[in-house]
């Protein structure tokens, strides 16, 4: 989480392109810790708290490329599906 907001969203004014980059190394790092704790409340709780976001941020600017970023977000937090399908890039 520290990597998602810290080396994620606080270079999102600088360099959008690098901070999604950035956003897609924490979360698939986040994916790692729902493959040893599946359903964990950590996991949970962050997606119920940030899935508009992850989902405006990956709508939006510069490309980059997200067909991994998105199976893995089907993997860890299914029920948050809709907000997924609407990353178009």
């Amino acid at each position: 989480m520290y990597e998602y907001h810290r080396l994620g969203m606080d270079v999102m004014v600088q360099n959008q392109r690098d901070a999604k980059l950035k956003l897609i190394d924490a979360l698939a790092r986040m994916k790692n810790v729902n493959d040893r704790r599946p359903n964990s409340f950590l996991v949970r709780t962050f997606f119920d708290a940030k899935s508009d976001e992850i989902q405006a941020v990956f709508s939006g600017g510069p490309s980059v490329d997200i067909v991994t970023l998105v199976e893995n977000l089907n993997r860890m937090a299914p029920t948050k599906r809709s907000n997924w399908t609407e990353i178009k890039f």
